[in-house]
């Protein structure tokens, strides 16, 4: 009985002082097919009449830069691109939030993409849809899946993910059916995280939430979490590690060059696209076939091939 009471005692002292310490900064940055990243950048004040953030990318200026408090109200703000800072006038708000694209978090070599970025606040990385990462230079705090988008946390520091992206056939618009071709369910579109719409003035706390994660839960329940936490990392690990083994630097190129196409094309055309030897061309295609990317059809006497 006394073991549980002083138990008790610390889970409840271990809230307290977690729901009293002010939140902490967050990155989010999710990172597009194309490679295009957006970086949302939730910072508190501290009460400084001035922010000083540091820039992961330089901010494409054709999408510009949107810089909010916590109420959504716009702020001044400056881009040094040299130093690479974003130096924001800050009054009466206790948190701002800036938001941008670069294109210089990403590089792809083949069809393998990497991204890597120094950052000095905790990070969450949004993958593209149907991305599998195949290389970490650290492990990351969190992982789990947003819809068919992989989401990882890390600690603040150096981030280097490498992915690449399994494709599945575009949707077809309804009034255009391909013949063999499968018809696209109909899915209501995931929110993805740094996406949020600024929280109106009656409810200011939406930010609180997203910069807060409490603990709340019991010592029982964190073990609890830890061990799911644990399955999915080994859940994932054995679907990267399934991928890399089936599939080739060929056979993603394949993959890639039907996605190019719009999800299918003729296997000639194919074969140009990649500068592949029909002979090779074909043992891939057949191999992609027996896997169940790809599907091989006859159309007018000639073979043609679309994702599965």
């Amino acid at each position: 009985m006394y073991r549980v009471r002083v138990l008790l005692a610390l889970t409840l002292a271990v809230c307290a002082l977690a729901a009293c310490s002010p939140p902490e900064p967050l990155l989010v940055v999710t990172v597009y097919e194309g490679g295009l990243a957006r970086v949302d950048c939730y910072v508190p004040t501290g009460g400084n009449v001035s922010v000083s953030l540091p820039l992961l990318g330089l901010p494409d200026p054709s999408l510009g830069v949107l810089v909010v408090d916590e109420w959504g109200e716009p702020l001044a703000y400056a881009v040094n691109e040299t130093l690479r800072m974003l130096f924001i006038a800050n009054i009466n708000s206790s948190l701002v939030r800036a938001s941008y694209y670069t294109q210089d978090l990403t590089s792809k070599a083949g069809a393998a993409w990497s991204l890597n970025f120094t950052s000095p606040y905790r990070v969450r990385v949004v993958l593209p849809d149907n991305a599998t990462v195949t290389g970490l230079e650290k492990l990351p705090q969190k992982v789990y899946s947003v819809g068919s988008h992989i989401v990882l946390e890390f600690s603040p520091g150096l981030v280097s993910v490498r992915y690449v992206i399994l494709y599945s056939p575009p949707p077809q618009p309804a009034n255009q059916t391909t013949p063999g071709a499968q018809q696209p369910s109909t899915q209501p579109s995931e929110q993805q995280p740094g996406s949020q719409q600024p929280p109106s003035r009656q409810q200011p706390s939406d930010w609180s939430q997203l910069l807060r994660q409490p603990l709340v839960y019991a010592l029982a329940a964190t073990v609890a979490v830890l061990a799911v936490a644990g399955l999915a990392l080994a859940a994932r690990k054995r679907r990267v590690e399934q991928a890399l083994t089936e599939l080739s630097e060929e056979d993603l190129a394949i993959l890639d060059a039907l996605r190019r196409a719009g999800g299918g094309a003729f296997q000639s055309e194919l074969q140009k696209a990649v500068g592949m030897p029909s002979t090779t061309m074909w043992r891939r295609v057949k191999r992609l076939e027996k896997l169940g990317y790809v599907v091989v059809e006859k159309r007018a006497g000639r073979n043609y091939v679309r994702l599965a």
